[in-house]
């Protein structure tokens, strides 16, 4: 079975319309990558979420972590 685009270049050699189809491959394919670059961002916002709670959870141990030393080595 052949895929859609090649389809689709067959039907308009045959009919005389080849550059209507291939702008048509061509919005096919816009839409697919404004899909998938959706689909990605929409993916990466919780990770980069998770990724900025850990890096500011870490600067915060390492800024207070020696106080509470300093106060367990005065009491």
């Amino acid at each position: 079975m052949e895929s859609l685009p090649t389809q689709m270049v067959h039907v308009g050699e045959s009919t005389g319309s080849l550059e209507e189809m291939l702008k048509a491959i061509a919005d096919l394919y816009d839409e697919e990558i404004a899909l998938n670059i959706t689909r990605m961002t929409a993916l990466m916002e919780p990770l980069l979420m998770i990724c900025m709670g850990v890096l500011v959870a870490a600067i915060v141990v390492t800024m207070y972590l020696p106080i509470f030393y300093l106060g367990g080595a005065a009491g």
